[in-house]
């Protein structure tokens, strides 16, 4: 009792009816469950809470994030294809072609298009087909989608880290950390 009052002294009633509304730990049912799931997506944001994340942020995260990475990786957007960029997209009869039956060839394990690339990767061929589709020989449309991709894996960064607990300003930094890092680069920019 004495550590009770002490508690409720220091956060007001608020703070000592949330925290004693646990059976646990006063010995009776609680009115409500310890964390109310709030399908109202304008409330703020509780500490390290997923429910009431304000999308609106998310938002605004998202825009400020292509921002960023389109300045930092504006150097990269005019590169080449360089590596194994070459016979994976242009020198690739599959992708350049994309029909229906070197869709069909990309989809099969061990077809053709799976010994031209030397693994099986249908997602990234079919991806690399719609791009030469709108894009062609032009890499800056290439880089520009890596680069959004980038954000888009950043801004789900933000949202577990947010999910698992962390707080939202933490889960922000590490976002921007991840969208940042120079360890990026390779998958990114090239």
């Amino acid at each position: 009792v004495g550590s009770e009052m002490c508690i409720r002294d220091r956060c007001g009633p608020a703070c000592h009816e949330a925290a004693f509304d646990d059976p646990r730990r006063s010995g009776r049912a609680a009115a409500e469950p310890l964390s109310p799931k709030s399908t109202d997506l304008s409330d703020p944001v509780p500490a390290g809470g997923w429910r009431g994340f304000r999308w609106t942020r998310l938002a605004l995260g998202a825009w400020v994030f292509a921002t960023l990475a389109l300045c930092v990786y504006l150097p990269a957007l005019d590169g080449p294809f360089v590596s194994d960029d070459l016979f994976t997209i242009p020198e690739n009869a599959y992708v350049t072609q994309g029909d229906g039956a070197s869709v069909l060839a990309v989809l099969h394990p061990t077809g053709a298009a799976t010994r031209v690339t030397t693994n099986y990767s249908p997602v990234q061929l079919l991806a690399h087909m719609a791009e030469w589709r709108f894009f062609g020989a032009d890499t800056r449309g290439y880089h520009v989608v890596n680069v959004l991709v980038h954000v888009v894996g950043s801004l789900l960064l933000v949202l577990l880290l947010a999910r698992s607990g962390i707080s939202e300003a933490w889960a922000w930094a590490a976002g921007a950390v991840f969208l940042l890092h120079p360890a990026n680069v390779e998958a990114v920019a090239w």
